[in-house]
């Protein structure tokens, strides 16, 4: 599905940017007096379909460059959770078969102890489940894995759905992503790195909470750490995505806080509720 749309997408655009360069063509050729046509009718014809040309083709851009993108991230993400528990599932039964035997033999220690490291990865991945939205689920998995490739201790706990949030996946996703990524090379300055992420709610907004415990960000810099590109010693890791986190947040009607402090640095998302009547 997601490689039909881009399929389509390019069918749009690359023909827009063929008439717009003919359009220019066309316009040079005049200004250099090798083309003989004074019709004002003629010109303001070209110049319409240039600006249709050039809508169409930039906006299939766009499209093609941020949506279909992350409709494809977020379906990486799905396929990469199924087959995790597929696999999970798999393991797990061959594990139980295993702890059977132990018991039989009357093995109870040796059962716990093989037990331990099957509880924790289940509980892992039961973490990352609670959420209504399969494409938000599957993003906090991988999230999980980064973070434990990297060495970082990723905390989750997660008390609201998201259900309720006046948001679509996609959007969520773009805001998880951004902002524990940001959080997670931060926290790599650290020895011992967190991240630390909350999802709540009260009767009128969700929240999304993520800090960790790497270097803070001055006073001076924490408007600009939502510019696009802004890099500093003291923010390193918290430039990139965090103006697309606030455009996304402000679209919802919603708004974001920056706090920091040595050992803490913590975004807050609030999001509204939906009203019944959407």
């Amino acid at each position: 599905m997601i490689k039909r749309i881009q399929r389509l997408l390019t069918v749009i655009v690359v023909p827009g940017y063929v008439v717009m360069a003919i359009c220019l063509l066309y316009w040079l050729m005049l200004g250099l007096n090798l083309l003989e046509i004074r019709s004002l009718a003629i010109n303001l014809i070209i110049g319409f379909v240039f600006v249709l040309s050039a809508a169409g083709a930039l906006t299939g851009t766009w499209v093609k460059m941020f949506y279909a993108k992350s409709l494809q991230d977020n379906l990486d993400n799905l396929n990469a959770l199924n087959t995790r528990l597929r696999r999970q599932r798999h393991e797990y039964l061959n594990e139980m078969q295993v702890v059977y035997g132990l018991l039989e033999l009357g093995e109870a220690e040796e059962a716990l102890t093989f037990l331990k490291p099957v509880y924790d990865e289940t509980a892992r991945t039961g973490r990352a489940l609670k959420t209504a939205h399969p494409a938000v689920n599957a993003l906090l998995m991988n999230k999980m894995n980064l973070a434990e490739e990297r060495h970082v201790a990723f905390y989750t706990e997660i008390s609201a759905n998201l259900s309720s949030a006046a948001m679509d996946a996609w959007s969520l996703c773009k805001i998880l992503g951004n902002l524990i990524d940001n959080a997670l090379t931060a926290a790599e300055q650290d020895e011992e790195a967190e991240v630390h992420l909350e999802i709540r709610e009260d009767a009128s907004e969700c929240e999304i909470c993520i800090y960790n415990n790497g270097a803070f960000i001055e006073e001076k810099d924490r408007d600009k750490v939502f510019e696009d590109g802004f890099t500093g010693k003291s923010s390193e890791g918290h430039g990139f995505g965090l103006g697309i986190v606030r455009n996304l947040v402000r679209q919802s009607g919603g708004r974001i806080e920056l706090e920091s402090r040595q050992g803490r640095t913590m975004f807050t998302v609030h999001i509204p509720k939906r009203s019944d009547t959407e």
